[in-house]
């Protein structure tokens, strides 16, 4: 009986050591899942902030070069505006010297 009574015993003991293993067991998934989750978390914010720091210097330097574009237009614009008025120019003297000569040649 006693014998009887000390093996049930010893399978309660054994019962109860195996459900504490398990929740020992089960916790450390847990936390080894939460781990999991953080680094997974912290890697896709560092890929985000990542991504924004690359899409600011995309930007400034899209910016740099539009505002290198405008000042190349500014300045094409500005040096075809001077030759259209020298040509303007050199025009109106010519038609003035050629003005000069038919007079010359009409008192000759």
């Amino acid at each position: 009986m006693k014998a009887n009574q000390q093996i049930k015993q010893d399978q309660e003991n054994r019962k109860l050591l195996e459900k504490e293993e398990e929740k020992i067991i089960e916790r450390f998934a847990i936390k080894k899942q939460e781990m999991i989750d953080l680094r997974k978390s912290k890697e896709e914010e560092k890929f985000k902030d990542k991504q924004v720091k690359r899409q600011k210097m995309i930007d400034r330097q899209s910016e740099f070069l539009k505002s290198i574009k405008n000042k190349d237009d500014e300045i094409l614009c500005k040096q075809i505006h001077e030759l259209e008025v020298k040509k303007a120019k050199d025009l109106e003297e010519k038609n003035k010297k050629l003005e000069e000569l038919k007079v010359k040649n009409l008192n000759l």
